[in-house]
């Protein structure tokens, strides 16, 4: 016998469903964009039967691409009839509703993985409306309980866009490091050896707990947006104030340098391509360069930098060389 706690939940699901359904398609007004956004804060329970939708949605063939759906062109130039497309979306709809009805029990999201490649660039959604977005080669841990949010960056970079739950803490840790949030906007970087945490908006508490220790962490900073904290095990804890349009470029697949040394850009970029690697020769590492370049193409990039500097560039192997 279904019980009304169970009907509810059920109805709840059933909702969630037809919201994703609806952002598929592209919400068609500023008003249908508050009114998910009402809904989703209306309750806690919202929050997670979409979330739920949404990484359900990306188990779905092809469900990535959010308008693959209702695309005329198909691969090959061959292009679906009318009833083929909306057969194709019924199809999606109705595993969607058939794998809320089986996998309810990973809504806890207790254990939960995902990563990304070299050059690659994923966003997840989170149980309770939490946006991440992952970096090149990077990956998080995601634990959650009824007591605290709790995601783990196990390698990389990652934006985090928290939701709204004062009854959860929102913390992400990285080696020794902790960032409470709450209903905020930041990025942290996995880098050699050091910790940066950039906030976009909202407020972030930075603790440290030693390896091994067993008493509570150590605040070190509460961040207001626009800083940046580098924490690293010889130099302490710094802070700074770096251009956010930057520090997200790579959002967009671009990185942007503002007066950077060319051995420094170079290893910048060197994280989101494996099959070319941009090395130097030492007389030109301390070279000056400003600019955007695309995450995808290495070779643009040396010969751009080539042009302004009057440098060499010369294949060998595997690795793009610049030099006098």
């Amino acid at each position: 016998m279904v019980g009304p706690a169970m009907r509810a939940q059920s109805a709840i699901d059933a909702e969630a469903a037809m919201w994703l359904a609806r952002v598929q398609r592209g919400l068609g007004s500023p008003e249908q964009e508050r009114a998910l956004a009402d809904w989703l804060e209306e309750d806690g329970r919202h929050r997670a039967a979409f979330g739920r939708a949404c990484e359900i949605w990306d188990l779905i063939p092809g469900s990535l691409e959010p308008a693959l759906l209702d695309r005329g062109p198909e691969p090959l130039g061959v292009i679906a009839p009318p009833k083929a497309r909306v057969a194709r979306r019924l199809a999606a709809m109705a595993m969607l509703a058939l794998l809320f009805l089986t996998a309810a029990p990973i809504s806890g999201l207790r254990g939960d993985r995902y990563e990304t490649g070299t050059g690659e660039q994923r966003m997840v959604r989170l149980a309770d409306g939490t946006r991440v977005t992952l970096n090149t080669n990077s990956a998080i841990a995601v634990d959650y309980d009824s007591g605290q949010r709790s995601v783990r960056l196990e390698r990389g970079e990652a934006l985090f866009e928290v939701s709204k739950d004062p009854a959860r803490p929102f913390v992400v840790q990285h080696r020794q490091e902790r960032v409470r949030a709450l209903g905020t906007t930041f990025v942290v970087r996995d880098g050699r050896e050091q910790t940066a945490v950039t906030l976009i908006e909202g407020r972030v508490e930075v603790s440290h707990k030693p390896r091994g220790g067993t008493g509570a962490a150590r605040r070190i900073a509460i961040l207001t947006p626009g800083e940046r904290i580098t924490l690293t095990a010889k130099a302490g804890a710094v802070v700074d104030h770096p251009a956010l349009n930057i520090v997200t470029a790579w959002q967009k697949g671009e990185v942007m340098f503002d007066d950077t040394r060319l051995i420094d850009a170079a290893a910048e970029f060197n994280r989101y391509v494996d099959d070319r690697e941009i090395v130097m020769d030492p007389s030109v590492a301390s070279v000056r360069l400003s600019g955007v370049f695309a995450t995808r193409d290495p070779m643009q990039f040396a010969e751009t930098v080539a042009l302004l500097h009057q440098l060499n560039v010369e294949i060998r192997g595997n690795e793009i060389h610049l030099s006098r």
